[in-house]
């Protein structure tokens, strides 16, 4: 815990130390759409690509799906973000927003034997 409110102060102090000098190099309106908004986006490009599915899974089964290589997630992710991309362009937009989040059983419905 130690570790990481250092590392975050680190973080913060670096950023508000340097935040007046890139904002007379970049101005106000550059600084927050360009750098900030590219951080953003390089964060989006990550979250897409490496970061693998884990909705309804068991904590046993995530551990199987990051015990996989880099490169086997990045694939399947990517062949995923096209298949979407297709299924979004098309029109198929049940098969985009619906069908790929299927209704979990709340806690009621798993528990009630009675129904």
């Amino acid at each position: 815990m130690t570790t990481s409110d250092a590392l975050l102060f680190l973080a913060s102090f670096i950023v508000t130390y340097n935040f007046s000098a890139m904002e007379t190099a970049m101005t106000r309106t550059g600084l927050t759409l360009g750098f900030y908004g590219g951080i953003a986006v390089i964060g989006e490009v990550y979250q897409i690509l490496f970061m693998p599915e884990t909705k309804d899974k068991t904590l046993e089964e995530i551990d199987l799906v990051f015990s996989r290589p880099t490169g086997e997630i990045v694939a399947e992710n990517w062949a995923n973000t096209k298949q979407t991309m297709r299924d979004f362009f098309s029109g198929r937009w049940r098969k985009v927003f619906v069908e790929q989040t299927p209704r979990r059983k709340s806690i009621f419905e798993a528990t009630d034997k009675s129904v």
